[in-house]
């Protein structure tokens, strides 16, 4: 259980709980350029993670407040949307594996670029790897999207008390 916990803290998809969503976010135009999920944040941030720990002494409390809410995260809550917490820490992490990739290049250190490219793709295939079907994912939230979204409606159409409309939803 815990380490079904753990891979769920640390996967990049995010379930979106919102009814309207699954509706609007083809529609929205600046949905579709957004990062709603974190496929490439994570790979950067483990990224970074792993060359800040040269620099242990400087990054300890960093690495001792992320540790501390992933630790509480996966002990106490059950949905990832308590991950938000940890968004700070990661975006820290992230621009520090970014800032990185950026310098080896600015520096044409190829060897090195090599190396971070090799260790940036080998995190990004573990973390982004799927569990199961996809699609059966997508359609089980589309549907609960679009009952729920039924559901809302109708619930207003009887407080309007127009019963009709509320059963035809």
């Amino acid at each position: 259980f815990l380490i079904k916990k753990i891979k769920f803290l640390f996967s990049p998809n995010e379930l979106i709980f919102e009814p309207e969503y699954y509706f609007i976010k083809g529609k929205i135009r600046v949905f579709k350029i957004m990062l709603m999920n974190l496929k490439l944040i994570l790979p950067f941030a483990f990224l970074g993670m792993l060359l800040n720990l040269k620099n242990l002494r400087k990054t300890l409390l960093l690495y001792l407040v992320f540790l501390t809410l992933a630790f509480s995260i996966i002990l106490f809550f059950v949905q990832a949307k308590f991950r938000v917490m940890l968004l700070p820490f990661l975006m820290i992490f992230t621009a520090s594996g970014a800032f990185e990739f950026w310098e080896t290049i600015r520096k044409k250190k190829f060897l090195r670029f090599g190396f971070l490219f090799l260790m940036f793709s080998l995190f990004f295939i573990l973390l982004n790897r799927t569990q199961g079907d996809k699609s059966a994912v997508k359609n089980t939230q589309t549907n609960l999207a679009e009952f729920r979204y039924r559901f809302a409606k109708a619930i207003a159409y009887e407080k309007d008390l127009d019963y009709q409309s509320a059963l035809l939803e």
